[in-house]
């Protein structure tokens, strides 16, 4: 099975998606490892990148065209069409994706745009264009088991999470 893994930074990607491969006993695929290999990346600050994205799908489907088994993660996914099975979107809640991206020290305006992403839908609006309805969404503001992962893979049926309430929240944080 081809799996993708995709959110907002913070979101809980990178854990699951490698308890996820761990279980299913198959690749997990790093997308920012990709990106930097293949030199997809351009420095624009010093924190900060700018992707060229046409080039990244490039080196994706070569380097995905013979693999049958792997969970790819990125929040990059959404932004671009790999052929896969199915995608996982994390979603979690604006309150606590700011603790979460504070924690790494994310600048104000970094900080502010991954949780405007999060309240506005982001990651769900683009994956939906590019995957229609072949997506899950799983909300991520506790930690998911392995046990609930599994079962919405199972079943293809995630939880609609809908953070819109919190954008006057977001606005009155002063980010």
């Amino acid at each position: 099975m081809k799996i993708v893994i995709t959110g907002v930074p913070g979101s809980g990607k990178s854990t699951l998606a490698k308890e996820l491969a761990a279980e299913l006993r198959c690749e997990y695929i790093d997308l920012n490892v990709i990106a930097k290999k293949f030199a997809v990346l351009k420095k624009t600050s010093a924190r900060e990148f700018e992707i060229d994205l046409k080039k990244l799908q490039n080196v994706l489907q070569k380097s995905l065209k013979n693999k049958t088994n792997f969970v790819l993660d990125g929040h990059l996914a959404c932004e671009i069409k790999i052929p896969c099975d199915l995608v996982v979107i994390l979603r979690c809640n604006p309150r606590v994706l700011q603790k979460r991206l504070a924690k790494r020290h994310y600048a104000r305006e970094k900080l502010f745009d991954n949780l405007l992403a999060e309240a506005q839908d982001y990651f769900p609006i683009l994956v939906e264009r590019f995957y229609k309805k072949n997506f899950v969404e799983i909300n991520s503001t506790k930690r998911v088991s392995l046990a609930k992962l599994l079962k919405a893979i199972k079943q293809r049926k995630g939880e609609k999470v809908n953070w819109g309430k919190e954008l006057f929240w977001l606005a009155s944080q002063g980010l």
